[in-house]
């Protein structure tokens, strides 16, 4: 028979599982409800699909016959999530812990009717599925994004022949040089005093933790400093400057394209103003390729933090397509951006669907039955 020992031993979706049955090598049932109850993975569930041996930290929550469906009881605990968590914070321990005697006395309201309960249940799941259906094809777009990618800097646009260079193949009439040779200047973020920062000041300082994994910037994330903009004038950026993250997430790029308010690039960020013979966005898309991010992480110093700086960048020897060809990856990279954001937005949108069902669903306002009748056996 299978053990479970912890919570961290369940994968990384959690359907739902009243019975509570929390001592070490208690045995639950197929169709049990595992509920996690201890530390910071509280309320993470699960639906047994075998017999187990459940350990310390598991609760196995096990519905009455006949007057409770097991997948209605997994929306209905996660609905009650945020309560139970909240009362297992409360326990006064270092770590969440949720005991059996605190949860049993939990009042919940269920349909009396299985098949109401079941209904409730078919329309939460069809919004789970498409939500998941959603993820998975994000995912893929993902990837294929980042094969077609590496196969544009080793190949190009035009299926012409390649060669091989000191950054590996590229297309024969692609340049190969040192990021100095397209660079006018570069520069550190500014430091200075933390008391300077203000909600009501003159500029956006960004920072790497306001950039995500593909170099995109969150404004909403920003903070703002009240600066004597004279001092710091030579730092403020400017559109189409590229900016790579040089600690922390090291040797993420991204490009400023203006912003309402003057901005500064942080102290762990360097700012490259460069020449027309470069794109600041092709550049930022090698970069953050595979390809380029193992030769910039390659580059970086620092056995346990890494960091870059602006002479080993300015070393590093970068793609130097002809401009039409710049602007056809761009573009090809443009594309791909729109379709996973589309899907991004597709996700957060069901995922607030769900909520508002689970909202709608569990306290009655928006009723099942017309969906009892539609389902039921002719």
């Amino acid at each position: 028979m299978p053990l479970i020992n912890g919570p961290e031993e369940f994968g990384p979706n959690h359907p739902t599982p009243v019975q509570w049955t929390s001592a070490p090598t208690k045995v639950c049932k197929p169709d049990d409800i595992l509920y996690c109850v201890r530390g910071n993975t509280t309320g993470r569930m699960n639906i047994a699909d075998r017999e187990y041996c459940i350990g310390r930290g598991i609760a196995s929550i096990r519905g009455i016959s006949g007057r409770s469906d097991t997948f209605f009881l997994r929306y209905l605990l996660n609905f009650r999530n945020p309560e139970l968590y909240s009362i297992a914070r409360a326990g006064g321990s270092t770590f969440p812990n949720l005991g059996r005697s605190q949860s049993a006395d939990l009042p919940v309201s269920i349909p009396q009717s299985l098949n109401e309960q079941r209904a409730i249940a078919r329309v939460l799941e069809a919004i789970q599925l498409a939500k998941q259906a959603r993820q998975r094809e994000l995912a893929l777009e993902q990837e294929r994004k980042d094969a077609l990618m590496e196969w544009l800097f080793s190949h190009g646009t035009r299926g012409e022949t390649t060669k091989q260079t000191e950054i590996g193949e590229v297309p024969q009439n692609w340049q190969v040089a040192p990021l100095r040779n397209v660079c006018k200047s570069s520069a550190f973020g500014p430091r200075f005093g933390a008391e300077l920062y203000s909600e009501k000041g003159n500029v956006a300082v960004l920072r790497t933790t306001d950039f995500d994994d593909d170099g995109n910037i969150d404004y909403a994330t920003v903070p703002r400093a009240q600066l004597e903009l004279e001092k710091f004038k030579s730092h403020i950026l400017e559109p189409g400057d590229f900016l790579i993250t040089r600690s922390g997430t090291c040797g993420i790029a991204s490009v400023f394209q203006g912003h309402s308010m003057n901005v500064l690039p942080g102290a762990f960020l360097i700012r490259f103003r460069l020449s027309s013979q470069l794109s600041p966005e092709f550049l930022r898309h090698y970069v953050n390729s595979a390809t380029g991010s193992h030769r910039v992480q390659k580059v970086a110093s620092g056995a346990i933090q890494k960091n870059l700086t602006s002479t080993s960048l300015l070393s590093l020897c970068v793609p130097i397509p002809p401009p039409i060809e710049q602007e056809s990856v761009n573009r090809v990279a443009a594309c791909c951006n729109e379709k996973i954001w589309a899907l991004e937005c597709e996700v957060q949108l069901l995922n607030e669907a769900f909520g508002a069902m689970l909202e709608e669903l569990m306290t009655g306002r928006l009723s099942a039955v017309p969906l009892i009748e539609k389902h039921q056996p002719q």
